[in-house]
């Protein structure tokens, strides 16, 4: 049973879906291009828990964000207004952002 259970976790580590993200952080800087594939990489990008945000304006493109960010008194984000820490946006319809 051990070695079945060693296979599947080498055929789940194998079928990762990579996604490609861009980062734009609170300093204003170049926003920066970067691929993700599991959830641990997001949260260390927004430096903690993901919160999905949705504009009715963005419908092919998902906003991930600190889901504590205004508990923690991150700054405002300067590329969007209402958001804030570092915001990584991604398409839609990836397996891993929904």
């Amino acid at each position: 049973m051990k070695r079945l259970t060693k296979e599947m976790e080498m055929a789940k580590d194998a079928v990762k879906e990579t996604v490609k993200v861009r980062v734009y952080a609170t300093d204003g800087s170049r926003p920066e291009d970067k691929a993700v594939s599991t959830l641990e990489e997001l949260q260390a990008l927004v430096g903690g828990y993901v919160e999905l945000v949705y504009f009715r304006n963005s419908y092919d493109k998902v906003f991930v964000v600190n889901e504590e960010g205004r508990l923690h008194n991150l700054p405002e984000n300067p590329y969007f207004q209402g958001l804030v820490g570092t915001v990584v946006v991604a398409d839609r319809g990836s397996e891993l952002l929904g």
